[in-house]
C-alpha cells in the first residue's frame, strides 16, 4: 500500500511513528514526512484526537484548519 498522505490522529501516534519527542500541540498542523523502510517517504499530518476536542472545543477551528490543509494535500 502507498498511501498519498498520512494522518496521525493524537499524540500517542505522532510521537511512535514520527519518534517526536514534543507534543501534539506543538506538531499538529506541520507536515512532515514519515520515512518508509523502503527509502520512500511518505507525507504525514499529525492532528488533534477526537477525544480531546470534545474536552477543548476551542481547538476545533485548528482541527478545521488541519483537515482544509489535508483536503489540499491530496489536491481536494
Amino acid at each position: 500500500i502507498k498511501p498519498d498522505a498520512l494522518v496521525l490522529v493524537g499524540g500517542l501516534s505522532t510521537q511512535t511513528l514520527l519518534g517526536a519527542k514534543q507534543g501534539i500541540t506543538a506538531l499538529r498542523g506541520k507536515w512532515t514526512d514519515y520515512k518508509c523502510e523502503d527509502g520512500t517517504s511518505i507525507p504525514t499530518l499529525p492532528i488533534f484526537h477526537p477525544a480531546f476536542l470534545i474536552r477543548r472545543p476551542q481547538e476545533k477551528a485548528k482541527a478545521w484548519a488541519d483537515l482544509l490543509s489535508l483536503k489540499g494535500k491530496l489536491g481536494g
